[in-house]
């Protein structure tokens, strides 16, 4: 028998062809578990992603509560400053409307705000007051 012969007898066996099939088994098998541990880091990721994501969307939620107490405390402190004065300057008014406008907060504030707005408006220099 010559070469050929023998390769021939031996790629028509069925050992060889189950062997070869076996091969081809176990390779799929190992692409579709490398596929899978793919996909479960990135599914791993995307849930630490999510995590992190609804903790920052917490914190800011809480740092926007933070600024508005902050911000009704300095609308307190205006309207007390205010209470006893006859007038506000351009610039204080200014300020004032600015933290007003920046607030998300309850009637009192409103209450306070309009009481401040109701007080005369006075030039902030002398230059303002000579118009110039």
């Amino acid at each position: 028998m010559s070469t050929g012969e023998i390769v021939a007898a031996i790629l028509t066996s069925s050992a060889f062809t189950t062997l070869v099939l076996e091969l081809v088994r176990e390779l799929r098998r190992a692409i579709d578990k490398r596929k899978n541990q793919g996909f479960s880091k990135l599914e791993q990721d995307v849930c630490n992603i999510a995590e992190d994501l609804a903790a920052m969307k917490e914190d800011i939620e809480n740092r926007k509560e933070i600024d508005n107490v902050l911000l009704h405390d300095r609308l307190w402190q205006a309207f007390r400053f205010f209470s006893d004065k006859d007038a506000i300057s351009v610039e204080d008014r200014a300020n004032i409307d600015y933290l007003y406008d920046a607030y998300t907060g309850n009637h009192k504030a409103e209450i306070m705000y309009k009481y401040i707005c109701s007080l005369p408006i006075i030039p902030d220099t002398e230059d303002e007051m000579l118009g110039e």
